[in-house]
């Protein structure tokens, strides 16, 4: 467990109140393989009021963007969705959901 959630519980002991909502949090602080491996903010990360609202990337123009998709592994393949399709929609958002 996080040593932020460690003390939190120590802290709190005896607490039934207190321990639940910290039960609840504990998840948070889990490794994530995915959310680790992106460029996101780590909980253990120390994010300010400027590192908001800010591109991850540089911009980039329309010529900036290669025509040809990256190479993927065998078995699948590219799909362009049409989101002005409903039922392509659906299956994306089952996908996602």
């Amino acid at each position: 467990m996080h040593k932020f959630l460690t003390d939190l519980t120590a802290k709190n002991d005896g607490k039934y109140r207190a321990q639940k909502e910290i039960k609840k949090l504990a998840p948070l602080y889990d490794t994530h393989d995915f959310w680790d491996s992106q460029p996101v903010p780590k909980t253990s990360d120390n994010v300010g009021v400027d590192d908001f609202n800010k591109p991850i990337d540089e911009i980039k123009t329309v010529d900036d963007i290669r025509a040809e998709p990256l190479d993927i592994p065998a078995g699948y393949h590219w799909a362009n969705v049409n989101i002005e399709d409903d039922k392509e929609c659906a299956e994306v958002y089952d996908l996602l959901t």
